[in-house]
Protein backbone atom coordinates (compact mmCIF):
# COMPACT_ATOMS: atom_id res chain seq x y z
CA UNK A 1 0.00 0.00 0.00
CA UNK A 2 0.94 3.59 -1.10
CA UNK A 3 0.01 6.54 0.86
CA UNK A 4 0.18 9.87 -1.37
CA UNK A 5 -0.05 13.08 0.80
CA UNK A 6 0.66 16.80 1.00
CA UNK A 7 3.02 17.44 4.06
CA UNK A 8 0.16 19.01 5.90
CA UNK A 9 -1.30 15.72 6.07
CA UNK A 10 1.52 13.36 7.33
CA UNK A 11 0.65 12.82 10.59
CA UNK A 12 -2.56 11.11 9.39
CA UNK A 13 -0.61 9.76 6.62
CA UNK A 14 2.10 8.05 9.55
CA UNK A 15 -0.82 7.22 11.49
CA UNK A 16 -2.47 5.53 8.68
CA UNK A 17 0.77 3.36 7.94
CA UNK A 18 1.20 2.48 11.43
CA UNK A 19 -1.86 1.24 11.93
CA UNK A 20 -1.58 -0.96 8.69
CA UNK A 21 1.70 -2.94 9.58
CA UNK A 22 -0.98 -4.99 11.44
CA UNK A 23 -1.98 -6.16 8.14
CA UNK A 24 0.43 -8.12 6.04
CA UNK A 25 -1.67 -7.94 3.17
CA UNK A 26 -2.09 -4.19 3.23
CA UNK A 27 1.45 -3.80 3.77
CA UNK A 28 2.18 -5.42 0.56
CA UNK A 29 -1.12 -4.25 -1.74
CA UNK A 30 -0.94 -2.29 -4.31
CA UNK A 31 -3.67 0.16 -3.75
CA UNK A 32 -2.80 3.65 -3.51
CA UNK A 33 -4.41 5.50 -1.02
CA UNK A 34 -4.49 9.47 -1.36
CA UNK A 35 -5.26 11.48 1.59
CA UNK A 36 -7.66 14.28 0.12
CA UNK A 37 -7.47 17.96 1.62
CA UNK A 38 -7.12 21.49 0.12
CA UNK A 39 -3.50 21.29 1.03
CA UNK A 40 -3.03 18.37 -1.43
CA UNK A 41 -5.63 19.94 -4.02
CA UNK A 42 -3.19 22.55 -4.46
CA UNK A 43 0.09 20.16 -4.49
CA UNK A 44 1.28 19.42 -8.03
CA UNK A 45 3.19 16.18 -7.01
CA UNK A 46 0.02 14.57 -5.54
CA UNK A 47 -1.17 15.64 -8.48
CA UNK A 48 1.14 14.04 -10.67
CA UNK A 49 1.00 10.65 -8.47
CA UNK A 50 -2.78 10.65 -9.40
CA UNK A 51 -2.15 11.35 -12.51
CA UNK A 52 0.12 8.30 -12.95
CA UNK A 53 -1.87 6.24 -11.14
CA UNK A 54 -4.49 6.19 -13.78
CA UNK A 55 -2.58 5.91 -16.81
CA UNK A 56 -1.19 2.87 -14.92
CA UNK A 57 -5.09 1.94 -13.95
CA UNK A 58 -3.62 1.04 -10.50
CA UNK A 59 -6.77 0.96 -7.91
CA UNK A 60 -6.92 3.78 -5.78
CA UNK A 61 -8.65 4.42 -2.81
CA UNK A 62 -9.20 8.59 -1.37
CA UNK A 63 -9.42 9.30 2.09
CA UNK A 64 -11.40 12.34 2.67
CA UNK A 65 -8.96 13.98 5.81
CA UNK A 66 -11.46 17.75 5.41
CA UNK A 67 -14.47 18.62 3.99
CA UNK A 68 -12.86 19.29 -0.03
CA UNK A 69 -13.41 18.05 -3.51
CA UNK A 70 -11.85 15.07 -5.02
CA UNK A 71 -9.40 15.90 -7.81
CA UNK A 72 -11.33 15.23 -10.98
CA UNK A 73 -9.27 12.57 -12.11
CA UNK A 74 -10.84 10.61 -9.55
CA UNK A 75 -14.18 12.31 -8.20
CA UNK A 76 -15.99 9.35 -9.53
CA UNK A 77 -14.52 7.16 -7.00
CA UNK A 78 -16.10 7.13 -3.19
CA UNK A 79 -14.39 8.35 -0.65
CA UNK A 80 -13.29 6.68 2.65
CA UNK A 81 -14.80 9.76 5.23
CA UNK A 82 -12.16 10.47 7.97
CA UNK A 83 -13.89 14.08 7.77
CA UNK A 84 -15.70 13.14 11.21
CA UNK A 85 -13.09 11.36 12.93
CA UNK A 86 -9.95 8.56 12.52
CA UNK A 87 -11.79 5.45 10.93
CA UNK A 88 -9.29 3.53 10.18
CA UNK A 89 -12.00 0.39 9.82
CA UNK A 90 -13.79 1.62 7.49
CA UNK A 91 -10.10 2.00 5.11
CA UNK A 92 -9.67 -1.76 6.45
CA UNK A 93 -12.70 -2.63 4.56
CA UNK A 94 -12.78 -0.35 1.44
CA UNK A 95 -8.96 -1.95 0.95
CA UNK A 96 -10.57 -5.56 1.77
CA UNK A 97 -13.61 -5.71 -0.82
CA UNK A 98 -13.54 -9.19 -2.20
CA UNK A 99 -15.81 -7.34 -5.33
CA UNK A 100 -14.93 -4.07 -5.70
CA UNK A 101 -16.13 -2.29 -9.32
CA UNK A 102 -13.50 -1.76 -11.90
CA UNK A 103 -12.32 1.93 -11.12
CA UNK A 104 -13.97 3.58 -14.54
CA UNK A 105 -11.31 5.08 -16.78
CA UNK A 106 -10.34 8.58 -16.91
CA UNK A 107 -8.31 10.44 -19.37
CA UNK A 108 -5.14 11.95 -18.27
CA UNK A 109 -3.49 14.79 -19.24
CA UNK A 110 -0.50 11.55 -20.84
CA UNK A 111 -3.52 9.89 -21.88
CA UNK A 112 -4.77 13.07 -23.96
CA UNK A 113 -1.41 14.01 -25.19
CA UNK A 114 -0.85 10.01 -26.76
CA UNK A 115 -4.57 10.44 -28.15
CA UNK A 116 -3.57 13.18 -29.82
CA UNK A 117 -0.12 11.85 -30.82
CA UNK A 118 -2.30 9.03 -32.79
CA UNK A 119 -4.54 11.29 -34.48
CA UNK A 120 -1.60 13.31 -36.04
CA UNK A 121 0.17 9.68 -37.32
CA UNK A 122 -3.02 8.67 -38.68
CA UNK A 123 -3.75 12.08 -40.51
CA UNK A 124 -0.58 12.07 -41.78
CA UNK A 125 -0.76 8.39 -43.30
CA UNK A 126 -4.33 9.71 -44.69
CA UNK A 127 -2.39 12.38 -46.31
CA UNK A 128 0.12 10.57 -47.62
CA UNK A 129 -2.52 7.86 -49.16
CA UNK A 130 -4.05 10.83 -51.07
CA UNK A 131 -0.76 12.10 -52.38
CA UNK A 132 -0.20 8.34 -53.87
CA UNK A 133 -3.10 8.79 -55.33
CA UNK A 134 -3.10 11.86 -56.62
CA UNK A 135 0.09 10.97 -58.23
CA UNK A 136 -0.91 7.58 -59.49
CA UNK A 137 -3.59 9.09 -61.29
CA UNK A 138 -2.00 12.07 -62.65
CA UNK A 139 1.50 11.55 -63.38
CA UNK A 140 1.84 7.63 -63.40
CA UNK A 141 -1.67 7.84 -65.60
CA UNK A 142 -3.46 4.90 -63.36
CA UNK A 143 -6.99 4.51 -64.16
CA UNK A 144 -9.79 2.24 -63.37
CA UNK A 145 -9.68 -1.12 -65.52
CA UNK A 146 -12.62 0.43 -68.33
CA UNK A 147 -12.73 -2.16 -70.75
CA UNK A 148 -13.05 -4.84 -67.64
CA UNK A 149 -15.80 -2.63 -66.48
CA UNK A 150 -17.23 -2.33 -70.08
CA UNK A 151 -17.59 -6.13 -71.05
CA UNK A 152 -19.35 -6.88 -67.58
CA UNK A 153 -21.82 -3.87 -68.12
CA UNK A 154 -22.29 -5.02 -71.67
CA UNK A 155 -22.78 -8.74 -70.37
CA UNK A 156 -25.15 -7.71 -67.81
CA UNK A 157 -27.63 -5.46 -70.47
CA UNK A 158 -27.46 -8.30 -72.97
CA UNK A 159 -29.09 -10.79 -70.62
CA UNK A 160 -31.32 -7.92 -69.57
CA UNK A 161 -32.21 -7.22 -72.82
CA UNK A 162 -32.88 -11.09 -73.40
CA UNK A 163 -35.06 -11.54 -70.63
CA UNK A 164 -37.16 -8.82 -71.83
CA UNK A 165 -36.68 -10.20 -75.38
CA UNK A 166 -38.60 -13.05 -74.14
CA UNK A 167 -40.83 -11.66 -72.00
CA UNK A 168 -42.43 -9.71 -74.34
CA UNK A 169 -45.99 -10.68 -75.82
CA UNK A 170 -45.90 -12.24 -79.58
CA UNK A 171 -49.69 -12.70 -80.17
CA UNK A 172 -52.78 -11.94 -78.35
CA UNK A 173 -52.39 -14.68 -75.52
CA UNK A 174 -49.18 -12.82 -74.64
CA UNK A 175 -50.83 -9.69 -74.33
CA UNK A 176 -53.62 -10.63 -72.68
CA UNK A 177 -50.76 -12.70 -69.94
CA UNK A 178 -48.59 -10.07 -70.44
CA UNK A 179 -49.85 -8.23 -66.77
CA UNK A 180 -49.05 -11.32 -65.00
CA UNK A 181 -45.36 -11.48 -67.16
CA UNK A 182 -44.99 -8.07 -65.67
CA UNK A 183 -45.68 -9.20 -61.81
CA UNK A 184 -43.66 -11.76 -61.61
CA UNK A 185 -40.89 -10.00 -63.45
CA UNK A 186 -38.39 -8.17 -60.40
CA UNK A 187 -39.21 -4.54 -59.88
CA UNK A 188 -36.21 -3.36 -61.42
CA UNK A 189 -37.46 -4.85 -64.77
CA UNK A 190 -41.09 -4.02 -64.77
CA UNK A 191 -40.51 0.01 -66.24
CA UNK A 192 -38.43 -1.76 -68.98
CA UNK A 193 -40.70 -4.03 -69.80
CA UNK A 194 -43.82 -1.86 -69.97
CA UNK A 195 -42.15 0.39 -71.93
CA UNK A 196 -40.61 -1.91 -74.44
CA UNK A 197 -44.29 -3.42 -74.94
CA UNK A 198 -45.58 -0.10 -75.60
CA UNK A 199 -43.07 1.48 -77.78
CA UNK A 200 -43.68 -1.89 -80.15
CA UNK A 201 -47.48 -1.98 -79.97
CA UNK A 202 -47.10 1.95 -80.91
CA UNK A 203 -44.75 1.38 -83.48
CA UNK A 204 -47.24 -1.09 -84.68
CA UNK A 205 -50.13 0.90 -84.83
CA UNK A 206 -48.48 3.39 -86.51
Amino acid sequence: MEIVFNEADAALAARIQRDAQAYSDLAAGGALVIIVSAAALSDPTVRRRIETARDRGEPVVPVLAEAAPLPRLIEHIAPVDFTEGYNFAALVERLHAPAAPLQMKVLTPAARAANRRAAVIFAVLVLIMFALGLYGVGVLGLQAPTREYNEVETEIILTRNGYIEAALPRSTEDALNFQATVNAARPTLRPLLIATATALAGGADG
